[in-house]
């Protein structure tokens, strides 16, 4: 495997085998990658790092993760808002001590910051 838009295209046809329901399975991407390595193809380690990056940016935008400093009362209300809205397959609470009043949600690379700090920084910097 030679040129680059094959490596390009050997990877994203392995990296769709590696979902199913638009979810990535990790029992394709076990069995993909036992494979791949087993056949030991031209530029592996490019095909591997291209094929790794894809999953990671897929698993990201398949998650929700909520920071905050307790667990949230209408907890069930919030998971079925938020994966409705941005339909990710699943949501994370992650209890953060260091977050005073309010939460943090991230998801893929956009990020909500409803925090009594953040609020405070947005009064400082007016």
């Amino acid at each position: 495997m030679k040129g680059q838009k094959k490596i390009i295209s050997f990877t994203k046809n392995i990296f769709r085998q590696s979902l199913t329901d638009d979810l990535v399975d990790p029992k394709k991407t076990s069995r993909i990658l036992q494979l791949i390595i087993s056949q030991k193809p031209a530029q592996l380690v490019k095909i591997l790092k291209m094929y790794k990056r894809l999953i990671e940016q897929k698993l990201a935008k398949e998650e929700i993760i909520v920071e905050s400093a307790i667990k949230t009362p209408n907890q069930k209300k919030l998971e079925t808002y938020l994966i409705k809205k941005t339909g990710a397959g699943r949501l994370r609470y992650k209890i953060n001590p260091n977050i005073v009043f309010g939460a943090k949600i991230i998801h893929s690379d956009w990020v909500y910051e409803a925090t009594l700090e953040s609020k405070l920084a947005k009064l400082l910097n007016k």
